[in-house]
């Protein structure tokens, strides 16, 4: 639903949260209602102005992180700005504590950079937001994406 509302509502949004969503909306609305595909690909990345944050869990069984990783491609090739997480192990969701923990923190930096920036003025550079790093115990520092 993120992917299809930042495309369809491209001066709405200040930042997007996409987790672990369906985002070939062709193939999706193709497989329910096959007339409505054609109108789906008219409304393509392109169209896209927000901030993305994706997540994806690498072994979700669900929606194929295929997806994502697809979704960030076309994002990249398009010079939109996004940021793109993966966690090893996890399936639909975040499950392990440390990745729940990991995933909300960047959440957070993210939502903070675009809706509640600190200091200044919000941007689209994407060498600004600063994303907590999570060591394997849990342990988080800063880093900049």
């Amino acid at each position: 639903m993120v992917a299809y509302a930042v495309t369809r509502y491209p001066e709405l949004f200040a930042a997007a949260l996409e987790l672990f969503g369906v985002v070939d909306r062709e193939l999706f609305v193709y497989r329910t209602n096959a007339p409505s595909s054609v109108r789906w690909m008219m409304k393509i990345v392109d169209k896209i102005k927000t901030p993305v944050l994706i997540m994806h869990g690498e072994d979700d069984p669900q929606v194929p992180p295929a997806e994502s990783a697809a979704f960030a491609k076309a994002l990249r090739e398009r010079h939109k700005t996004y940021f793109y997480f993966t966690y090893p192990g996890e399936l639909h969701g975040f499950a392990q504590p440390a990745h729940r923990l990991d995933a909300w923190q960047k959440q957070l930096a993210f939502i903070e950079h675009y809706l509640n920036p600190r200091f200044g003025t919000t941007t689209t550079s994407t060498e600004e937001v600063v994303f907590p790093v999570s060591d394997k115990q849990g342990n988080s520092h800063n880093e900049t994406k």
